[in-house]
Order: structure tokens, then sequence, then C-alpha cells
């Protein structure tokens, strides 16, 4: 690997490269573009949520659920729940507690289960976790009862938001109002999620 140092270091001297139009332009010294880089705070990035690795997140419409924070899931989507789901044409229609869904399929992922891979169909759902509302989320629907948590987030959801995980902690960005236990929920239907109360 490159040190940082090293890259300060080390220049590779002013040179000559051609433009499109056959004008010679001088290169950059590269502890200049490097610097450049580093100083420009658009490029600076940091966590902005510590949590734990379960928590809390909310689909307005359905509800809170628990979700489990998997930093080894590189998956396209997101797991979430379902009762039941069936792709017809260009759309996912699923249900869960009653209530059904019709979602435009945006993509397909490739899951590894067991020895066998499934494809399952990615639609797009808005998320709120620790306050904060998440857009168009790729989300899978899944059968998630015999697992501990009825939502399994990816990679990509927690990159999105800057999230660095406590693997010794649950709770630690949210607080689910309803009533979990990780033991009992396998195999319950419905365990870990409190639906929105309808109006």
């Amino acid at each position: 690997m490159i040190q940082l140092k090293s890259l300060l270091t080390e220049s590779t001297g002013p040179s000559s490269v051609r433009q499109g139009d056959g004008r010679a332009a001088a290169k950059k010294d590269f502890r200049t573009i490097v610097l450049d880089y580093i100083l420009d705070k658009a490029n600076w990035t940091s966590p902005t949520i510590h949590c734990g690795f379960r928590e809390c997140l909310t689909i307005p419409g359905i509800g809170e659920m628990v979700v489990k924070m998997d930093t080894g899931n590189g998956s396209k989507s997101m797991s979430i729940h379902g009762d039941k789901a069936e792709q017809k044409g260009k759309y996912l229609e699923w249900e869960i507690n009653g209530k059904k869904f019709k979602d435009k399929i945006v993509g397909y992922a490739n899951a590894v289960v067991g020895d066998k891979v499934e494809k399952r169909p990615i639609i797009e759902k808005d998320v709120v976790f620790a306050g904060k509302l998440v857009p168009h989320v790729h989300i899978s629907v899944v059968d998630r009862k015999d697992k501990s948590t009825p939502a399994l987030a990816n990679r990509s959801f927690m990159d999105r938001l800057g999230i660095i995980v406590s693997p010794s902690k649950a709770f630690k960005a949210t607080e689910f109002t309803g009533e979990y236990d990780p033991e009992s929920t396998i195999g319950e239907v419905h365990g870990g999620i409190e639906f929105e109360k309808a109006t």
C-alpha cells in the first residue's frame, strides 16, 4: 500500500502531455494533486451514526422493524420480511400483515442461500433510520420468519448513512417501541415488527 508520506515526498516532476488539439500542457506535480484533493472539504467523509449490530428502522406505510446491520452483506439490496411476494411482469406484488403493495421492479439480486443462488426482485422504498429519511433504498422482499430480525441491512445502506457498527451493542442509535427478543422471534411471522396503527 502506498503511504501518504511517500506520496508527498516523491514527485513525478513537471512534464508535458498533449491535449486534444495538439498543444502541450504542463502536468501537475503529483504532490500538488494529492494536497489539493486532501484539502478540498468536498472529498472529506466521516461517520455520522454510531450504532449497534441490531437496530430499528421505519418503512413508512408499514411500521418499525428490527434490523440486523450485516457488515458482511455486499448484496445489491436490503432484505425485509413479506408474508407473500409474487412477480407479475415488471412489478412485485407483496403483502405483509394483510396490507398489499405493488412496487416496480428496478433490478435483481443474486442471493446465496445455503448451496443455492436465489434471484430476488429489487424494489425501492423510503426508509427512516435514526431520524433520517433515506429515499429509494433497494429492498428485496423475502420470508424472514425463521430469522432473528425481520430486516437485514447491506453495506450499501450503511455507507449511505455513514454508519459505524459496534459488534457488541444493540439499539445504540435507535429504540424499538414493540416487544423484541431475538431468540423468541425466530419462527414468529411478525416478530420484531411494530406495525403502524390504522388511522
